[in-house]
């Protein structure tokens, strides 16, 4: 008898949630409309086809999904930043005529996996002018729900193909960038890729 009215209960939330105008923070199926975001200018996210695999939920606000960037070379330890502030962090730091790499952390995780900092120092010891760009997400990765950490990650894609148009701008290659993604982080390095080409 419990175990029905639990059944009933949820029916009727997860009714609720499809069918009342207002209800776009869904707990169990979010809004079906396009949500837009213009802090940052990352446009519009349709939950429609080919991006109707998450439930059609959309994506977070990009302040909730937060992604947060930590950058290192030769001459940087490590430097956080975000979007707001890269222009004062990157006019010093960034070495324009090198290769540049982002790594970008997968589902449930955050930016300091272990081996986040090893394939870090390991690509600095190839290459020790390179710029290594460490992505964090958590904000949008962690959630108990997987399809909305995987509908966050295009916001997180976005963000970070913002970052690197900032990369161009200093003089950056796009040739010469590379994005590598753990679990769901490959799929943001996709969604990264789909919004600035020519990326090596």
């Amino acid at each position: 008898m419990v175990l029905q009215s639990v059944a009933a209960g949820l029916l009727v939330i997860l009714v609720v949630e499809l069918t009342l105008p207002g209800s776009c923070s869904g707990w169990l199926v979010s809004s079906r409309r396009t949500k837009c975001y213009e802090q940052p200018p990352i446009g519009c996210f349709p939950t429609t086809y080919p991006y109707n695999n998450t439930g059609r939920r959309a994506p977070q606000r990009p302040s909730v999904v937060n992604v947060q960037f930590f950058f290192f070379n030769s001459g940087v330890s490590s430097t956080m930043f975000n979007y707001d502030n890269a222009d004062q962090v990157l006019a010093n730091t960034y070495n324009s005529s090198a290769k540049t790499v982002v790594i970008i952390h997968g589902y449930l995780e955050n930016s300091d996996r272990p081996w986040i900092r090893q394939l870090g120092t390991e690509l600095l010891q190839k290459d020790s002018h390179m710029n290594v760009v460490v992505v964090s997400w958590v904000g949008g990765s962690r959630n108990l729900i997987y399809f909305q950490s995987a509908a966050n990650a295009r916001v997180a894609g976005a963000v970070i193909a913002l970052l690197l148009e900032k990369l161009v701008v200093l003089g950056g290659d796009r040739s010469k960038f590379h994005v590598i993604g753990f679990s769901l982080g490959a799929h943001v390095a996709g969604y990264v890729v789909s919004r600035l080409r020519g990326i090596g």
